[in-house]
């Protein structure tokens, strides 16, 4: 994958794959291009030039709404809820395809139980903490039962509590066969939760492999540390 922004090259031939069922954390300095990545395969950005593959099909052009029915889900830096509506309408605004009524509500209430937001299920979004919009945001997601979850710093900004709510809750999704690619900055936390780590640096993959041999890499640990 490609990416230019007029004459800086954001990404440089990114390329790598994910296996079913892999926790894959995505790292590296600020400004190395981890958000513009998930940005490019999701379409939001335009880009120069790659292909993207998801379960053996070509979804390079596919429009966001259209990658998202294929069944890829994201959350994003800053979490995009409905502030104006209730943590239930938020939920039920996702048209889901291919489910009665019934079944879709079924699936809101298990999403509720599952992350912890029954007890506020008509408070307004904006009402939220950090973390509850969070929860909301990836229950959201998850209304359309994706295979791939890709994640923008889902723990940036989330108190302990709330923090372990998350990580159980991508630990759970997981056993069950959900995939995932997170961003994340927190190695410790990287290398509790993701079976393998790609690394990105000015654009371009400088190292991947499992979170213990990421820790001691030398390129790594230059890049970040200068």
């Amino acid at each position: 994958m490609t990416k230019r922004f007029g004459g800086v090259l954001a990404l440089n031939n990114v390329s790598f794959g994910i296996d079913r069922g892999e926790i894959v954390g995505l790292i590296g300095p600020n400004g190395s291009g981890k958000t513009t990545l998930l940005d490019v395969v999701n379409n939001f950005l335009h880009k120069d030039g790659g292909k993207i593959y998801f379960n053996g099909e070509d979804v390079t052009d596919l429009a966001p709404h259209k990658l998202a029915y294929k069944g890829v889900g994201r959350t994003f830096q800053v979490s995009r809820v409905f502030e104006k509506m209730t943590v239930l309408e938020n939920l039920l605004s996702v048209p889901v395809r291919g489910l009665s009524s019934e079944a879709k509500f079924q699936r809101v209430k298990y999403l509720l139980e599952t992350t912890g937001l029954m007890s506020v299920i008509y408070e307004y979004a904006k009402n939220l903490s950090g973390g509850q919009k969070k929860l909301l945001e990836l229950s959201r997601a998850l209304m359309l039962d994706p295979d791939l979850m890709m994640m923008d710093e889902p723990f940036a900004g989330v108190d302990p509590a709330m923090l372990d709510r998350l990580i159980d809750l991508v630990e759970n999704l997981n056993k069950t066969g959900k995939t995932f690619l997170i961003i994340e900055h927190n190695i410790a936390l990287v290398h509790r939760l993701c079976n393998r780590v790609i690394v990105l640096d000015e654009g371009e993959v400088i190292a991947e492999g499992k979170p213990e041999d990421i820790q001691h890499n030398a390129r790594v640990i230059e890049a970040y540390l200068g």
